[in-house]
């Protein structure tokens, strides 16, 4: 535990400090939870959060999380996979490259994740991996993004989801855009029906990320890998705390929309950064919030070229057939 963690949250924030001093306390109590996670792990996720909020910062150049850490890793775009054509890169991490691609036995495009080289000697870290697309294979939630199928194709280990066009939430705050408030809405909507549906299903989720979170060119919000199999990898924090930090991200790129009641849309992203008797502690209610306001915003449009809604210009292909 330190003094604004505990738990998980607690091991990630100390890998991230430079120097520190220790006090022992001898009549502290026993631990609440015991935590099991390997340091490959903690560390990986440490250095992507790391990554991911040093980009975000103002003046930080580029918008890509740059790969330039990571250890060397064969390019498989251009090969056959099994069932699959891989096509180009679209983004890596410690644990995975991450690829445009087509299943061929059925001519549909995804996004095949393969487990980098280097961790593929690790049976632990193997079976993680499949069991993380395993978990996400068995959600049933129009809010987040299928697995199709997961395996082994000549010892490496991959699964392929489904593809979506669009940005993510990462992308477009990077890149200092804004979205409408009917879009804000519709992203607290998804992600606090997404992570509800979890809760209600005993189903552990990943901490969450910007560049897990899409938007479509018809304002449509999808989160993708949001499932985890392990305790250690699962978000263990209360969810507030989540919850704060979206209303944190949303307030300042949600521009005002001119719609009746529009402002009850900001006064909730607001609300979501608060504490005390009028904070919102649980995904459950935060959905049942973000649903009264609903009627204000209506459906989605119907899907319209990007060049033609104007809203999201240099939309990202994800998964796209070259």
């Amino acid at each position: 535990e330190t003094q604004h963690a505990r738990g998980l949250e607690a091991i990630y924030e100390m890998l991230r400090w430079g120097h520190a001093e220790f006090a022992y306390d001898a009549h502290a109590g026993p631990a609440e939870q015991s935590i099991d996670i390997g340091w490959d792990a903690a560390l990986i996720e440490v250095v992507m959060r790391e990554r991911e909020e040093q980009a975000l910062r103002p003046g930080a150049a580029g918008s890509e999380i740059s790969a330039a850490m990571l250890p060397p890793e064969p390019d498989l775009t251009g090969q056959e996979f099994g069932t699959y054509v891989v096509g180009p890169k679209l983004t890596e991490s410690f644990w995975d490259k991450v690829y445009q691609a087509e299943q061929t036995s059925i001519g549909r495009p995804v996004v095949l994740h393969v487990l980098r080289s280097s961790l593929r000697e690790s049976a632990e870290r193997a079976q993680e991996f499949l069991d993380t697309a395993s978990a996400n294979a068995n959600i049933r939630h129009p809010a987040i993004l299928p697995v199709y199928e997961a395996g082994e194709y000549e010892g490496t280990y991959f699964y392929a989801r489904e593809f979506v066009i669009g940005r993510t939430l990462y992308e477009i705050k990077a890149r200092g855009h804004t979205i409408p408030e009917t879009t804000a809405l519709r992203v607290v909507r998804a992600i606090a029906e997404a992570l509800a549906h979890l809760d209600d299903h005993g189903i552990m989720h990943a901490p969450l990320r910007l560049s897990r979170i899409f938007i479509t060119p018809n304002d449509e919000s999808r989160l993708a890998d949001v499932a985890v199999s392990s305790p250690g990898m699962a978000q263990l924090a209360p969810a507030q705390i989540e919850i704060q930090m979206i209303g944190r991200i949303l307030i300042p790129m949600t521009k005002a929309a001119a719609i009746p009641g529009s402002g009850r849309v900001l006064t909730l992203i607001h609300r979501m950064q608060t504490s005390g008797e009028n904070a919102i502690v649980t995904w459950s209610d935060l959905a049942q919030e973000a649903k009264k306001l609903a009627p204000i915003v209506g459906p989605p449009p119907v899907l319209l070229s990007p060049k033609k809604t104007g809203v999201l210009d240099k939309v990202k292909l994800w998964g796209k057939r070259g």
